[in-house]
Order: structure tokens, then C-alpha cells, then sequence
């Protein structure tokens, strides 16, 4: 499959066509284990072009998937958190189209964001890791995030576990 990754910031504003897409994309492949109530507040934030420009705005970053009809077939957000011991550059959201699944695009999404990373930990002061979270029974995602390098680490309050991964 043939498809492009984009990236999108404060200073590349994503296009109204392309955030369209992006909300579909999102609400409709959101994972099931997040309640209702999470579905709610996540869909919320991303469902229009103002929203996902704003969260743009915020400091994050959208990485975008299009296959060759600049059709939108997955997605990757990013942002930087800071904490006591450092900067936390973390894996928001992976989400790809079910059509699209076990073509590379996770990987290929993945990949954009590392280098990003690596780039932004380059210039900061503080020491910084990756970090995601994932629901513990969520095994299949576990075992790509664990073959990209990740480990395991505590269970959050949320009971998702996080992973993290050194530059």
C-alpha cells in the first residue's frame, strides 16, 4: 500500500479537509476499552477542524497517514509533558483506518514520531524518554509497542499501564 505521512504543528495548521477526515478516523477506530465517558470527552477534542487546531495550538503534534487519493488512513499525536524528573515526550493517540491495518502505517507513523522526538530531545535540558499508555489487556498493542523497543512500567491511577523507551 502506498500511502505519505504529513506532520502537523502550531506552525502547519491542518487543513479543514484533512481534519475532517482525522475526526472520522478517530471516532470511528476508537478503541473499545476507553468508557463511554472517555469516548466522549477524547471524540470531543478532535471532532472539528477548530478542535484539532487548537490542540495544535497547544503545543501538540498530528502526524498523518494518506494513501495515494490523499484519503486519511491513520494517525499519530504526540506531545511533550514535563515532569520533576525530565520531559516525557509522549505517544497521545495511534489510531488507524481497520482497512488500512497490517500495512505498515502504525510502524511508518511510529517511526515519524520517533525521529520528531529525537529531535525535540535534542534540544532540551532536561533528560527525556518516550512514554505511552496502553490498557493492560490490550495484548495485541502491547506486543507491537514492546517489538518498537518499549518496556513496561507501573499501572497508572487510570489503570492503563505505561511504556517507555530511551532514546
Amino acid at each position: 500500500m502506498d500511502f505519505e505521512i504529513k506532520k502537523y504543528g502550531a506552525d502547519a495548521v491542518l487543513p479543514v479537509e484533512i481534519a475532517e477526515q482525522v475526526a472520522r478516523i478517530f471516532e470511528g477506530n476508537y478503541p473499545s476499552a476507553h468508557t463511554p465517558e472517555n469516548r466522549a470527552e477524547d471524540v470531543a477534542k478532535r471532532n472539528s477542524h477548530e478542535a484539532l487546531n487548537d490542540l495544535l495550538v497547544e503545543g501538540r503534534v498530528v502526524f498523518v497517514a494518506q494513501d495515494v487519493r490523499d484519503q486519511v488512513i491513520g494517525l499519530l499525536e504526540m506531545r511533550e509533558v514535563d515532569h520533576d524528573d525530565g520531559v516525557y515526550i509522549q505517544l497521545v493517540w495511534i489510531i488507524v483506518d481497520a482497512l488500512s491495518r497490517g500495512t505498515g502505517v502504525s510502524s511508518k507513523l511510529h517511526n515519524a514520531f520517533y525521529e520528531e522526538a529525537k529531535e525535540r530531545a535534542s534540544h532540551l535540558s532536561k533528560p527525556s524518554c518516550l512514554l505511552l499508555s496502553v490498557h493492560p489487556e490490550n495484548s495485541s498493542a502491547i506486543s507491537v509497542y514492546e517489538k518498537w523497543g518499549y518496556a513496561r512500567g507501573e499501572i497508572g491511577k487510570d489503570g492503563k499501564m505505561f511504556m517507555y523507551k530511551d532514546f
